[in-house]
């Protein structure tokens, strides 16, 4: 979308864009509701069995109940520090692009689209690697992966193309493994019956990360002219979620017995 966003502004403005979008969003969103059908309690598919090896101690926990377990809370910190350099990278990628990196506004917004498509393979790879190696392994390796990627922009400066891009990608990949991850990880300790309104209040967390990352990235860059601090500040939250995974791990022995 922000190439072709970027030409509807260029051949008109900001509100016709806006309309044009949103008229084609409503359009998608609402066509696209019309096909769905809610799943049948107990569905399985065909063919397909349960893996024995998958412990779960989940019994349908309803919000109240969450929110009255101290794994919660840790959760939802570990979801606010995991999506916190991705929803900060994300929202100034452009001005990244242009300000740090020196590219054109239209080079920017492809930058936009590449970190987009890091975000979606991340949902995908994140998904397909927790059902193997569990939701909370699968997390802190994203965070690990993830100081990474700021690391390497903070060694960006003008011309650096291609160490951008890497850290874009790498922590869009790490921010997309957030977003696939933590949905399943929810049900894994509250139960499925109600994940709509128990992952609605988990996802606080990503919605203090989509506040306080931008307003972060912005403040450092107004006061420096430069956005490495920003990139330092990102890896301290990147070690803190780091540190409640294994709390996470603590909590779970002591209150459960076991590790998911």
């Amino acid at each position: 979308m922000p190439p072709v966003v970027t030409a509807i502004v260029a051949a008109t403005d900001v509100t016709m864009a806006f309309k044009i979008i949103g008229a084609v969003f409503l359009v998608i969103v609402c066509g696209s509701a019309l096909f769905l059908k809610p799943c049948p309690d107990d569905f399985v598919p065909e063919g397909w069995t349960p893996p024995v090896n998958v412990k779960s101690y989940a019994h349908d926990k309803n919000w109240k109940e969450m929110l009255k377990t101290p794994i919660f809370y840790i959760m939802i910190l570990t979801l606010t520090c995991g999506a916190f350099s991705g929803m900060m990278i994300i929202s100034q990628a452009s001005g990244v692009a242009m300000n740090m990196i020196g590219m054109a506004p239209a080079s920017a917004a492809l930058a936009v689209s590449v970190l987009a498509l890091f975000n979606v393979l991340g949902r995908i790879a994140a998904g397909f690697i927790s059902d193997r190696i569990g939701r909370i392994n699968t997390l802190a390796g994203a965070l690990v992966l993830s100081m990474f990627g700021l690391g390497a922009l903070y060694l960006c400066h003008k011309g650096t193309i291609a160490l951008f891009y890497l850290g874009i990608a790498v922590v869009g990949i790490c921010f997309g493994s957030f977003m696939g991850v933590f949905p399943g990880f929810t049900v894994d300790r509250f139960g499925a019956k109600n994940n709509s309104v128990n992952y609605g209040i988990m996802f606080i967390g990503f919605a203090l990360a989509g506040y306080f990352g931008p307003s972060v990235m912005r403040s450092i860059f107004a006061a420096d002219g430069a956005y490495q601090r920003a990139f330092l500040i990102a890896l301290v939250f990147d070690i803190a979620g780091i540190i409640l995974t294994f709390l996470y791990r603590l909590v779970l022995n002591k209150t459960e017995g076991g590790n998911h």
